[in-house]
């Protein structure tokens, strides 16, 4: 998992042609400890997931409001689903599968 924030989130987001994920975290949050493990247990070299913790500016960005909060792309960027609270590992497969087509 990438570490990300508002200071390299161009750069890193340009950089590559691959589906990504963002994922957003914050401080003590179980669920979001919880969700970091099932992402780490999923992923594959076909994506890219990007942690993105306690950034403000990120956070407005993508009207991020709850966490963990999980945003899927398509190689072309575009966004695919926005996923917030912990999810079990089946539901954030069928979501990577997505990503995939």
């Amino acid at each position: 998992m990438i570490k990300l924030d508002n200071t390299n989130y161009n750069k890193l987001i340009s950089s590559t042609n691959k589906p990504i994920i963002l994922f957003f975290t914050s401080n003590n949050c179980l669920y979001c400890d919880a969700a970091e493990e099932v992402l780490l247990k999923l992923k594959t070299n076909e994506i890219i997931v990007f942690k993105i913790k306690n950034d403000k500016i990120l956070n407005e960005m993508f009207n991020i409001r709850a966490f963990p909060t999980t945003l899927t792309f398509n190689s072309e960027k575009t966004p695919i689903t926005k996923v917030i609270g912990y999810k079990s590992k089946e539901y954030l497969k069928i979501q990577i599968k997505q990503m995939l087509k």
